[in-house]
């Protein structure tokens, strides 16, 4: 299955506004 970049950057920022307290 193909991820564009996109996707795949608004995954990380989703994932690190999860791990990261008060942000």
């Amino acid at each position: 299955m193909a991820v564009s970049e996109s996707q795949l950057k608004k995954m990380v920022s989703k994932f690190l506004t999860m791990a990261v307290p008060g942000n």
